[in-house]
């Protein structure tokens, strides 16, 4: 009995220790809109942060379920695939969307042993970026970047699956509306055709692309 109440006093004062450390990494900084190069981006989409994030956590569940060769399943079942929201977060119905799409984008390619790409595609879509005065709270600049991605994923996933060139598909099917809508909506079009794309590609045709870029 003395020797459990010893083990037991011991776990407390772990569990103890390592509070202050778990509660300092809850509060950390998120880095994509401190240090990442798509910040003004992420800054001005809750969308595209969303995005970000959840292909981050479904790549992860996708790579363990390859590594431990389980069947392909639905990451949203994942007990990993939950996210707490916070401040710099934005619109949390924006943020869960695109949350939402970005886990299962990242979920396929690490269960198909694509490469991690969500960086990638999101640095270059923030090359150019002109970012509006507002907030991540852009109501119209997150729908745009949703409806613009839902085109470009359906053009992608057919272009992909009958082997048709990649292309920037921005540019064959321009926006028309005016320029804060266009601003988010090309970049939706662009990162959802390359989403789908790809997905219909082997993962060494994802890595040929990679190193000619």
């Amino acid at each position: 009995m003395r020797r459990y109440l010893g083990s037991a006093r011991t776990a407390v004062l772990s569990l103890s220790f390592l509070t202050p450390i778990f509660m300092a990494a809850q509060s950390s900084p998120d880095i994509h809109v401190t240090r990442d190069s798509a910040r003004e981006l992420y800054q001005s989409s809750s969308w595209a942060h969303g995005y970000v994030h959840g292909y981050e956590k479904g790549f992860h569940i996708g790579d363990l379920d390859l590594q431990l060769a389980k069947a392909s399943r639905n990451p949203e079942k994942d007990d990993g695939a939950k996210i707490r929201m916070r401040t710099e977060y934005g619109n949390r119905k924006s943020f869960l969307r695109g949350f939402k799409q970005g886990l299962q984008v990242g979920y396929a390619d690490a269960y198909s042993g694509r490469e991690f790409r969500a960086f990638r595609e999101l640095r270059k879509l923030a090359q150019d970026f002109e970012p509006p005065r507002t907030s991540s709270n852009n109501d119209d600049g997150n729908r745009a970047m949703d409806e613009g991605y839902k085109k470009g994923l359906a053009a992608g996933l057919y272009d992909g699956r009958t082997g048709r060139r990649f292309t920037n598909r921005a540019d064959v099917d321009p926006c028309k509306k005016d320029a804060n809508y266009c601003e988010f909506h090309d970049r939706g079009v662009e990162l959802g055709y390359a989403d789908g794309y790809w997905n219909q590609r082997s993962p060494n045709e994802v890595r040929t692309a990679r190193a000619s870029n």
